[in-house]
């Protein structure tokens, strides 16, 4: 990957922890987290708050409410006060993580870090052929807005540049200098939210 610093400060004073964070979701203003007892919480005002009482591995916020996934791949909706199971299945295949924009594109990682990228049907969900993108990355994270970000092995975020209608999976990636190592990231209305690898977290601003 390339490794232009991207124009972004990353402070974790002031911000509202909930110790140890694990992963971090933020959609339209929203956000939730999960820690490392797979407690899943959302953050109102300057307090977090638990969320039902089902153990998460995954838990995230959009346009369609809350929603979490377990540790047997079953998926939940957060209907009022907790979190119900589904009838909606994740996408089969070797990806391990995966990440969507509502403009239907999605990236993903695999075992071994590879990045891919892809774009859905709106009406069929019919996915297009996956294409290998550059570089490689334990995680990634597709905002509203359609922005990337990765986090590879080594703790490193990056965003992708480049993206455009005509090349919807971007051309190169440009790197987030912070003061830790960071273990995953969610980005909503201009703030990149960081969870670092000891469970402190951080948000970046333009």
């Amino acid at each position: 990957m390339t490794t232009k610093v991207g124009p972004k400060v990353c402070v974790y004073k002031n911000t509202i922890q909930q110790f140890p964070a694990s992963q971090i979701d933020a959609g339209q203003g929203k956000v939730v987290l999960r820690d490392r007892h797979s407690r899943a919480y959302f953050l109102s005002g300057s307090h977090w708050y638990r969320l039902g009482s089902v153990y998460l591995k995954h838990v995230l916020v959009g346009d369609a409410g809350i929603w979490g996934v377990d540790y047997a791949n079953r998926v939940y909706k957060y209907i009022a006060g907790e979190f119900v199971r589904s009838n909606a299945s994740l996408l089969p295949g070797a990806l391990k993580y995966f990440s969507c924009s509502p403009t239907n594109s999605c990236w993903g990682v695999n075992s071994a870090e590879q990045i891919f990228f892809t774009t859905i049907s709106p009406t069929t969900c019919k996915i297009s052929n996956w294409v290998r993108v550059s570089g490689s990355a334990k995680k990634v994270e597709v905002g509203y807005d359609g922005s990337v970000f990765v986090v590879n092995s080594g703790g490193q975020v990056f965003q992708r540049t480049g993206i455009s209608s005509s090349t919807p999976q971007g051309t190169g990636w440009s790197y987030i200098r912070m003061c830790v190592s960071a273990s995953h990231v969610s980005y909503d209305l201009g703030r990149l939210w960081v969870v670092s690898k000891g469970g402190i977290i951080l948000q970046c601003f333009h």
